[in-house]
């Protein structure tokens, strides 16, 4: 949707950045510095490649179904927040652990801090216990 004066909206380019991020890791808007935080495994991934390496192992590693379910986004210049589920099924290695062929659907909020439409800052947070459980890798089912 454009603005009355021909520029995008704020809308399309927060579905652009986030589309790109979830579709095509490679291609996402993140500069060279980026820091991704991972809050279920309460690791930090510093620079382009490493977030690329994370969110390759969401998105076409070990889930190559994996989809992001959005239920809200909020946005405004400098910041974006996405409350979604995502699913897939565990087809490949992720993070180390080898395929179980088992399906998850995990509630997630992202939120990724922006500048100049390019992602600087993004922080994952959800239930790492969520997904183990999920896979059969866990006592308590």
């Amino acid at each position: 949707m454009d603005t009355p004066g021909g520029y995008p909206s704020a809308m399309d380019t927060t579905a652009e950045l986030i589309a790109r991020l979830a579709a095509a890791p490679a291609q996402a808007p993140l500069v060279a510095d980026v820091v991704f935080e991972d809050y279920g495994q309460s690791t930090t991934y510093a620079g382009r490649e490493a977030a690329i390496t994370v969110l390759r192992a969401y998105f076409g590693g070990g889930f190559s179904d994996g989809r992001m379910y959005i239920h809200a986004t909020v946005y405004d210049a400098k910041a974006i927040v996405l409350a979604f589920t995502f699913r897939g099924r565990h087809d490949g290695a992720f993070l180390g652990i080898p395929a179980t062929g088992k399906e998850v659907a995990v509630p997630m909020i992202l939120l990724c801090h922006t500048t100049n439409q390019q992602i600087q800052r993004i922080a994952c947070y959800y239930d790492a216990g969520t997904i183990l459980r999920q896979l059969g890798l866990t006592l308590v089912q």
